[in-house]
């Protein structure tokens, strides 16, 4: 069964998405972001996001939205104490690097923009699908992106954007089957085009 993420769901999403991503840098970061971030997906008016349920079990999720400019200002507006912890955690035990990175991540999606010309009120962007290993070839992940694409619809975007490591094969040929297609030379950018309007961004 797939349903809306809502609060209910998120330790067993914050579980899923550090069996799934052991070494990204959010993981890193900690329980304290992992929880601010997917709380302030839950409740943010801009964000997309469905888990799939076995059992009465949480399996695996997909999670996104709209704008991403809004959606990440949402998310920090929602979870601000929860985002503070996190990143004196991190300060205090890297205190340069932390710096670094919180800043690079608020001048891309935080603070206006005017160089990055995709995200806007009718595009959106796929952060992150995870599914626990033991399920997977399933159709559950198949299924979460393909619900995850028509709320996208419904809500009239243009253009739905993910980034992914180039040298994952496996993903890169899941989100082709999906019909995303590459947007860049090195295959770490992937767009699904509702319409054209995007397609020579």
């Amino acid at each position: 069964m797939t349903k809306g993420m809502d609060l209910s769901h998120l330790a067993q999403v914050i579980s899923i998405h550090e069996i799934c991503f052991p070494d990204s840098q959010s993981t890193k970061y900690g329980k304290h972001f992992l929880k601010a971030y997917y709380k302030g997906v839950c409740i943010s008016q801009n964000s997309v996001a469905f888990v799939s349920i076995v059992d009465e079990k949480v399996v695996g999720f997909v999670a996104g939205g709209v704008n991403k400019q809004a959606l990440s200002r949402q998310i920090l507006s929602g979870s601000k104490f929860l985002i503070l912890i996190s990143f004196l955690e991190n300060f205090i035990k890297h205190p340069t690097v932390t710096v670094k990175k919180f800043w690079s991540y608020c001048r891309a999606y935080i603070l206006p923009n005017k160089k990055e010309t995709f995200y806007s009120l009718n595009t959106s962007v796929l952060d992150s699908i995870a599914l626990l290993p033991e399920y997977r070839g399933k159709g559950i992940a198949e299924e979460l992106v393909g619900v995850f694409l028509e709320e996208l619809k419904r809500r009239g975007n243009s253009a739905c954007r993910l980034g992914v490591e180039a040298d994952n094969m496996p993903a890169r040929k899941f989100y082709e089957k999906m019909k995303f297609e590459q947007a860049n030379e090195t295959g770490s950018i992937y767009i699904y085009y509702f319409n054209e309007e995007y397609r020579n961004l």
